[in-house]
């Protein structure tokens, strides 16, 4: 496979910038974006992807979440996947089983597949698209729901209107409300950073 040459991310191609005032700009760190100028581990770049995004980008969030909520309704939590020998051996595994003629996950697909005592239907086990527990944001701030929100986000005296400039909030509320884009994840953080500030009484 012919990869292409990577090129160092900026802040300005993504569309969280229009949210910021330029001068915290450079203070954003985005060079995780880029896998391919991740330090190499590991010789396949598969494994070396997967190897970041176990050790420092999405799972380390991901267990936070679930540390989070499982705590705060006095669960017990666990992630069997996660078991080190587990781990191990997929890193020992050949690309092959992680990807196959379009699948991913091919060798989990195929042990689930052949456990006589764990029948999982055949339409969960080779589902191609990934459901995990999303929260509708999205829908809440276009439909009406998350109307409070929106007004916070509106209120020119918000805490944060020296980080997230008001002519900016309004242009992805309006983008957003209007469906010409999805700005919930940039709406979102900035509702956060105001809730937050406005928590411990900052700015």
């Amino acid at each position: 496979m012919r990869l292409r040459a990577p090129s160092a991310p900026t802040v300005e191609a993504k569309p969280d910038a229009a949210l910021l005032v330029p001068e915290l700009r450079p203070l954003a760190n985005v060079s995780h974006d880029e896998w391919r100028l991740w330090p190499r581990v590991f010789d396949g770049w598969l494994n070396n992807v997967l190897y970041w995004e176990l050790t420092r980008n999405r799972l380390p969030a991901l267990l936070r979440y679930e540390d989070r909520l499982s705590m705060a309704f006095s669960i017990e939590s666990r992630v069997p996947f996660l078991d080190h020998r587990l781990v191990e051996l997929s890193f020992a595994l050949p690309d092959s089983v992680k990807r196959h003629a379009g699948w991913s996950k091919y060798g989990l697909r195929r042990a689930l597949e052949s456990l006589p005592d764990v029948p999982l239907p055949r339409s969960v086990v080779w589902r191609r698209d990934k459901k995990g527990f999303p929260t509708p944001v999205g829908n809440w701030l276009r439909d009406g729901r998350a109307s409070a929100a929106l007004d916070l986000l509106r209120d020119p005296r918000r805490r944060s209107r020296t980080l997230f400039p008001q002519r900016a909030v309004d242009s992805f509320i309006g983008e957003h409300v209007a469906g010409t884009a999805d700005r919930s994840w940039q709406l979102w953080r900035a509702l956060s950073t105001e809730l937050w500030l406005d928590a411990f009484e900052l700015a």
